[in-house]
Formats: C-alpha cells, sequence, structure tokens
C-alpha cells in the first residue's frame, strides 16, 4: 500500500459528521490523511528541488571539463601552445597540477630590491 492508498483509505473510513470533532475517529483519520497528504506534497517539492540541484551540477561539471579542456590547449602546442608566453603556460601548468618549468618566479634581486621596479613605474611614458 503507497501513501495514495493509504490516504484514500483513512479518507473512506470517515464519517463527516464527525470528521470536525475532537477525540472521534473520524477526526483522527482526517487528521492522519491530511498529514500524509502534506508530507507528500512535501517530497515531491524536495524532490523539484533536488533535480534542479543535480541539473545545476552537470552543467557546472560540464562547464569545468570544457574550461579544464581549454587550459590544457594552453600548453599543446598544436593548440594554442605556441601563441602564449610561457608566464601563461604556466599559469596553467599549475591550474592543472603540474610543476611549472617555463619561468622563475620574480625575486627581489630580479628588479635590485625594488629600485627598478619604482624607477620603472614612476617614469612618465613618453607618447
Amino acid at each position: 500500500m503507497n501513501y495514495k492508498d493509504l490516504a484514500a483509505d483513512l479518507r473512506g473510513r470517515i464519517n463527516p459528521a464527525y470528521a470536525p470533532q475532537s477525540g472521534t475517529e473520524s477526526y483522527e483519520r482526517r487528521l492522519c490523511a491530511e498529514a500524509i497528504e502534506a508530507q507528500a506534497d512535501e517530497i515531491k517539492r524536495l524532490q523539484r528541488t533536488v533535480d534542479l540541484k543535480v541539473a545545476t551540477l552537470q552543467q557546472v561539471q560540464a562547464d569545468r571539463d570544457c574550461l579544464r579542456d581549454f587550459v590544457r590547449d594552453l600548453l599543446h602546442p598544436e593548440a594554442y601552445g605556441h601563441t602564449v608566453t610561457a608566464e601563461v603556460r604556466d599559469a596553467a601548468r599549475r591550474v592543472l597540477g603540474i610543476p611549472t618549468s617555463e619561468t622563475k618566479p620574480a625575486t627581489s634581486e630580479s628588479f635590485n630590491d625594488g629600485a627598478a621596479w619604482r624607477d620603472a613605474i614612476s617614469t612618465p611614458r613618453k607618447a
């Protein structure tokens, strides 16, 4: 017996004359049938919510897979590998969890303790 059959059976055993009177069997049956139907409606609502979240998750996973393929193409010489800089390829490697191999991280010595960098950004550009 499923919940629909149970609710229908309970409703079939309700005497309409006694259904509103507290303490009668018909009153208790009416309350049980209403509770079963309310729970069934809530289960349906939750199932729709779950279905929507599953569909959203599947779309996110598909988008993630497309982005991962694009990042892999940044490393592939026959795709975009020769069109991007070494820094971009190393950034792609970091995203994929592959050790970087083409560039070294900038250090303070590479900018003479930052003096060359400060000079470069403080000097106005000539048009």
